[in-house]
């Protein structure tokens, strides 16, 4: 619905060497005058493990949300296996529907 706030939030389960996470990139719009990003809302808070971000509702359609997901030398929590990634581009379908 239009003027709907939408919370995204992307949990990263991937960590460096140097043992801190590496979170996603934080998402963008393909279409900012359907779907435009936004402050937080009062009160919300993210997960340590996570990116968080919002978006707007401006109008009604279909817009695609991408972000790249963690990449380099990856590691386990407990740093028993490690790889390296190339970061990956994600697309995520968000449409703006009226009231029903």
């Amino acid at each position: 619905m239009i003027g709907t706030t939408v919370e995204v939030v992307l949990t990263s389960a991937s960590y460096g060497r140097d043992g801190h996470l590496v979170p996603w990139g934080r998402p963008a719009s393909s279409a900012p005058g359907i779907l435009a990003p936004t402050g937080a809302p009062g009160g919300v808070e993210c997960p340590a493990d996570a990116t968080c971000s919002f978006f707007v509702a401006r109008n009604l359609g279909a817009a695609i949300l991408s972000a790249v997901g963690p990449s380099g030398i990856l590691c386990t929590p407990e740093h028993t296996r490690c790889i390296g990634v190339t970061a990956v581009l994600r697309g995520f379908r968000v449409r703006v529907v009226g009231a029903q």
